[in-house]
């Protein structure tokens, strides 16, 4: 009978959108497969790892990979399989979904003027903003783009001043316009911007974003066209 494997999973099921919940599901998949695995939740996996008390008794860890969990992995001679795409670890073996963008389906629809928002230092970002405007690119077309911070929330002035930086963009857009947004609830917040601005969408402004989160695309009106990443198979 093969030996039971202990793999520490170390993914924060309490993030409200599906991206860490869709991995984890396709974690346990693969264990249910493997018959093998026995899977323990552990957030703080380069805690245990460090005091030595469940490092040993780790076979593996999955985990979105800090720099801290890797070093102390390394040293327990513990294997660690990052699933974060904006991991700042570069030498762990990592499985992430592939970057797609929206050119295709923009410009498919006819237009000639397209925009794309994503986050400050978000390699996500870099990535996507690098494969859209290389696609419109090859076909002629150039691309506006405009990053924020992903903490616009976290006053009343950062969230004042982020609505306003939203509001100007709007306004220099040529219409009508396709516009690729880096995550679900970045699109909803510029779809709500269009709203205040009177620019109608999808009509004047096109939105697509990623990750395909149901209760961000489809309410409230107008639905937000998303691309699913299948995180499940990441898992």
């Amino acid at each position: 009978m093969p030996k039971t494997r202990r793999v520490a999973i170390m993914i924060d099921l309490q993030w409200p959108l599906k991206y860490h919940q869709e991995i984890f599901a396709g974690t346990q998949r693969y264990a249910e497969q493997r018959g093998n695995w026995e899977c323990q939740l552990d957030l703080h996996a380069g805690e245990s790892l460090r005091t030595g008390r469940a490092g040993a008794a780790y076979d593996g860890v999955i985990a979105r990979a800090t720099s801290r969990l890797a070093a102390r992995a390394r040293r327990a001679r513990v294997p660690v399989v990052n699933v974060w795409l904006n991991s700042p670890v570069k030498n762990v073996p990592s499985v992430s979904y592939d970057v797609e963008t929206a050119a295709e389906h923009l410009m498919a629809r006819g237009l000639s003027h397209f925009a794309y928002l994503g986050y400050l230092g978000d390699r996500v970002s870099k990535l996507e903003i690098a494969a859209f405007r290389a696609t419109l690119s090859a076909a002629g077309f150039v691309c506006l783009h405009r990053l924020t911070t992903n903490d616009a929330g976290k006053n009343p002035a950062s969230w004042k001043k982020f609505r306003a930086g939203l509001a100007q963009w709007i306004d220099a857009w040529p219409r009508p316009i396709g516009v690729f947004v880096s995550h679900d609830v970045l699109a909803r917040y510029l779809a709500d911007a269009c709203l205040r601005r009177n620019v109608r969408v999808p009509d004047d402004a096109a939105l697509v974003s990623t990750y395909n989160e149901p209760a961000i695309c489809l309410h409230p009106k107008p639905a937000l066209s998303s691309i699913d990443f299948g995180c499940e198979e990441v898992g």
